[in-house]
Parts: C-alpha cells; structure tokens; sequence
C-alpha cells in the first residue's frame, strides 16, 4: 500500500489583528524613514506557534531557537 501524498500546505493569511499591529508598525516606521515591513508566511506559522505555546505554559518567553524553526 503507498503512502497517502503530503498535506497540500495553503498560503497563512493573517488575521485582522496582525494585520493592525503590521500596520501600525509600518506608521512608525514610515515617520522614521525606514522601509515597510511585508508579512511571510513562513514566520506568521512560527510566532503563532511561539504564541500557542507561551499560552500553554502560562509565560512569556524568547524563543532561542528562531532561526532554526523559520528554516
């Protein structure tokens, strides 16, 4: 029997508060001249995964190992 296909991975779309916090981010960054920030998927999955689990625990902590869960 072969293996069922890989999950088919559907762009994350943010949400109206991410989408807000982005924003207001971008109106600070703007008033200083510095370029916008665009949203990537790939790190909307890793800080609401990060969220969930700080949630979880009960605290808010930095995540140490960023860079190796973005890849």
């Amino acid at each position: 029997m072969a293996a069922p296909p890989p999950p088919t991975l559907l762009p994350i779309v943010a949400s109206e508060a991410e989408l807000l916090l982005q924003s207001l981010i971008n109106q600070e960054r703007g008033g200083r001249q510095l370029r916008r920030l665009k949203m990537q998927s790939k790190l909307l999955a890793v800080a609401r995964r990060h969220s969930a689990n700080m949630a979880q625990a009960g605290k808010i902590y930095h995540n140490s190992r960023l860079a190796k869960n973005i890849r």
